[in-house]
């Protein structure tokens, strides 16, 4: 212990040391750091052979290191003393300047040491705010090292964390374009994204613009289509003419962000009665967005196929509700809840499709899902190849594969949406309008809508869902 004490007194000390460090773009008057060329040589290979080799580091008293902070650098030159490093002097904002150092000096311990420091923040209150901080740090500085764990731990908690509850003053646009480019388990629609890309742009430029942008973009459950009017838009322009000359501010903040929204996702009439009146988006990209959402309106339109509909089916009101019963025994039940219907026409080729199904009644576990063009509704499409099924209790099968259960679940009177990316042949779903992360992905290009119920049950197809949400 008194040879530790020792140790501690000699760390950026002056009397001991004959080295001067300099970090970061040094001025006059910023601190310098103090140690022993001996002592680092001796404890570290990287400065072995930058001090021991001959060129100017091994005859100059002074050495710089631009890319990092003075900070960081101090817990380094701490570890190379006593071989440990205080955990009460890493900060959320100084841990990835840390990491990064002691990846620079190739110093394994102090990576580990920094990421306990980050695995245990990560699951405090503060969560979010740490893993922001540090995903923030290495987003701006172009650290991105896919294969690095620490990195993709705190990539992780940022993007599980819904968009919209992560403070403007707390974003950047670098971090937008990340988030939005790699990944969309933003739990939230397409609209709230664009919602948060658009207020951050107009928080970045002043507080009217804020306040303005906030009346033209409500959240979505404040939406009412059927209330809505041009004329109250036009209102609230007029109203607000001072601060036209802030809406290109706002759109050059948000230009590089929009590529990566998905404006095929939202619902037909946001987009014709919110989003197109502020003329943020290009008029080609407008003419184009009408007319894919003329395509999917001819098209939309799902119905369960009676042709293949086993005996203990029932359907009704055009083929869109189906429906089970049994008073049967518990053998029986277990038969017919292994029986399955799929959708009248196939989905296939390239772009979106969503459809939402219902829960109007349900006693036991039911599935929803996707199935390939050869399954036997006759049987559990859960068992057979090329069948993706998400079931009320939280399991889910993928492809024969029963999937471990996760927490969310849908009972009656729960709405569920399946998200169907045709081109990228990925299947993610919503309930209630709560999108949830992408779970199935290499799915074939041929698929059908398809539903397995369980004893008594009563689910109905919303035909206008391609729209994502109905008004």
């Amino acid at each position: 212990m008194a040879l530790l004490a020792d140790l501690k007194l000699m760390v950026n000390n002056p009397k001991f040391s004959d080295l001067k460090i300099k970090c970061g773009n040094w001025n006059e008057g910023d601190e310098i750091l103090y140690a022993s060329r001996l002592h680092l040589a001796a404890r570290s290979e990287f400065f072995e052979r930058m001090l021991f080799n001959g060129m100017r580091e091994t005859t100059s008293n002074e050495i710089t290191f631009p890319n990092l902070s003075t900070s960081a650098l101090k817990l380094i030159l701490e570890f190379l003393y006593t071989d440990s490093i205080e955990v009460k002097n890493l900060t959320a904002s100084s841990a990835f300047d840390t990491f990064v150092a002691a990846n620079f000096f190739l110093l394994p311990e102090i990576e580990k040491i920094v990421t306990q420091y980050v695995e245990i923040g990560l699951k405090a209150e503060s969560a979010v705010d740490l893993a922001l901080e540090f995903f923030t740090r290495a987003v701006e500085q172009d650290y991105s090292e896919d294969e690095n764990e620490l990195y993709l731990l705190v990539y992780r908690k940022v993007a599980e964390t819904p968009l919209d509850t992560i403070p403007y003053n707390k974003m950047t646009g670098k971090i937008l374009e990340k988030l939005l480019s790699e990944t969309k388990n933003h739990i939230i629609s397409e609209y709230d994204i664009f919602r948060y890309v658009i207020l951050w742009g107009a928080n970045q430029v002043s507080k009217e613009s804020f306040a303005f942008y906030s009346q033209l973009l409500p959240v979505i459950d404040e939406i009412k289509i059927k209330e809505l009017r041009f004329k109250e838009l036009l209102r609230l322009e007029e109203e607000n003419s001072n601060l036209h000359s802030t809406h290109k501010l706002v759109v050059q903040k948000v230009s590089s962000i929009l590529p990566f929204i998905d404006f095929r996702l939202i619902p037909m009439k946001i987009f014709a009665l919110i989003i197109d009146p502020l003329n943020i988006l290009e008029s080609d990209q407008v003419l184009n967005l009408y007319r894919y959402f003329a395509i999917i309106e001819g098209n939309r339109k799902i119905e369960w196929d009676p042709k293949i509909a086993p005996q203990n089916f029932k359907l009704t009101e055009n083929f869109t509700v189906a429906e089970t019963k049994s008073n049967e025994s518990s053998l029986d039940k277990r038969l017919l809840g292994a029986r399955s219907l799929r959708a009248k026409n196939s989905i296939k080729g390239t772009g979106f499709f969503d459809w939402t199904i219902l829960i109007e009644e349900k006693d036991a576990t039911l599935w929803i899902g996707v199935c390939g063009a050869d399954a036997d509704c006759s049987r559990f499409l859960g068992l057979q190849p090329n069948c993706w099924l998400i079931g009320s209790n939280g399991s889910y099968f993928n492809n024969c594969v029963v999937g471990r259960q996760f927490e969310v679940i849908f009972n009656k009177g729960d709405r569920v949406t399946i998200h169907l990316d045709i081109r990228q042949r990925t299947l993610a779903f919503s309930i209630n309008e709560v999108r949830y992360p992408t779970i199935f992905t290499d799915l074939v290009s041929e698929l059908y809508p398809a539903v397995c119920l369980t004893m008594n049950g009563r689910v109905r197809l919303c035909n206008n869902s391609q729209q994502r949400y109905s008004f």
